[in-house]
């Protein structure tokens, strides 16, 4: 069924060929016919270059993502608070909220990050001070445990140790 109206849902605007999906709880959001191409046929989105990390204590939040985990120092952005560090292909890009039109606001819900044993990064981690917001869990197809950066922004270890689907059911 292809709609062009509202989702009730959420009461916004739906402009263009949406189709409304039905999931196991009777409703899931609107979802898009057609893939979204540029004129060359390429997809119009071909990947995340990185994602942001609100900040409001800058210096202690580059102190923590550089020294305290390790991560490879990427840029700064000129005399404005933010820097980008490299998490294997993901690059985390910490901003100071206010200096970029922002209110500072915690992230709700964590940044995965891949560790090779969720127990040894964890340990070495809460021996740096970092403190740790769940027990060390099992989702049934990796490990994870939740700490926070100096801000409250969540951040998971997370393993793997499931395969991967290499054919994922559509929506």
């Amino acid at each position: 069924m292809v709609v062009q109206s509202e989702d009730s849902a959420e009461g916004r605007f739906l402009p263009g060929p949406w189709r409304l999906a039905r999931g196991e709880s009777g409703f899931a959001p609107a979802v898009w016919e057609t893939p979204l191409r540029m004129s060359d046929g390429a997809p119009l989105i071909t990947g995340v270059d990185f994602v942001c990390i609100p900040a409001r204590y800058f210096e202690a939040m580059t102190a923590f993502y550089g020294e305290t985990l390790g991560l490879p120092f990427v840029k700064r952005y000129g005399n404005r608070a933010g820097a980008e560090y490299q998490a294997g292909n993901l690059t985390l890009a910490i901003m100071r909220t206010e200096d970029f039109g922002g209110t500072f606001s915690a992230n709700a819900m964590p940044i995965a990050l891949q560790v090779s044993d969720v127990a040894t990064a964890r340990a070495a981690l809460e021996a740096k001070g970092v403190r740790f917001v769940s027990e060390t869990f099992d989702s049934g197809v990796c490990w994870q445990a939740i700490c926070v950066d100096p801000d409250g922004n969540p951040l998971s270890l997370h393993h793997r140790y499931a395969p991967t689907d290499e054919h994922p059911a559509a929506l």
